[in-house]
């Protein structure tokens, strides 16, 4: 993978940052198909967690605002 001089070829790793890049916005696009859109449907999963009192429902919710959060905490 590098050239007669010892160098990479910028243009593969251009093209596996792009594909790196398009992976990762995938994912969240899919990601976020699982979230609420709708108050309604906030209001639902919060009464869902208050009344099944489930740590994975919990779990998600956490898990779910750590991921929303920009700096990851």
């Amino acid at each position: 993978m590098f050239s007669e001089t010892g160098h990479g070829f910028p243009i593969v790793t251009n093209i596996f940052s792009m594909f790196t890049l398009l992976v990762v916005i995938a994912h969240g696009a899919v990601a976020l198909r699982r979230f609420p859109a709708q108050i309604g449907q906030w209001r639902a999963l919060r009464r869902h967690m208050n009344v099944i009192k489930r740590k994975d429902s919990h779990a998600w919710l956490l898990y779910a605002c750590r991921a929303l959060c920009p700096n990851g905490h």
